[in-house]
């Protein structure tokens, strides 16, 4: 009977969560950044599949986070060779600056501006995070690798 109630109180909490807009905002933000994560990451699970293509994607995707998160200025001085020990978190923009794509600004035009701040906030700090581990995974030669 507990085990039943159980179901019954985490179905509740998740019918709460999805029907929040905040959520609903930041879930849609996931849905459109992780889709082009698993695609690189589909990439390096696959057995047949080009060394230089993995390396491009995984460049790309990096790059691509980057174009959201720093200031256009600053990332347009970065060269291929210097992507690696770019120091990109003295050079994020702020968080009204940021464009996340429509559909994402479309969920958060819904939000009120206090959970607008929070949603903008976890999304940023969702793809620093994810920028500085993506980043340590990047070949420290890459130059020489695109090269090859």
């Amino acid at each position: 009977m507990a085990k039943t109630e159980d179901k019954c109180f985490m179905a509740e909490k998740l019918y709460d969560i999805m029907k929040c807009r905040a959520y609903h905002a930041y879930f849609t933000f996931l849905d459109v950044h992780l889709r082009q994560v698993t695609k690189v990451n589909c990439l390096f699970q696959s057995d047949n599949v080009d060394p230089a293509k993995l390396l491009e994607d995984l460049f790309l995707l990096f790059k691509n986070i980057l174009q959201i998160i720093v200031i256009p200025r600053k990332l347009e001085t970065v060269t291929d060779g210097e992507y690696a020990p770019f120091g990109f978190q003295e050079h994020l923009m702020h968080v009204s600056a940021m464009h996340f794509g429509y559909t994402v600004e479309e969920a958060l035009s819904k939000l009120d501006r206090r959970d607008k701040e929070d949603v903008r906030e976890r999304r940023k700090t969702f793809l620093v995070i994810f920028c500085f581990e993506l980043q340590k995974r990047l070949p420290k030669q890459v130059t020489f690798l695109k090269a090859w």
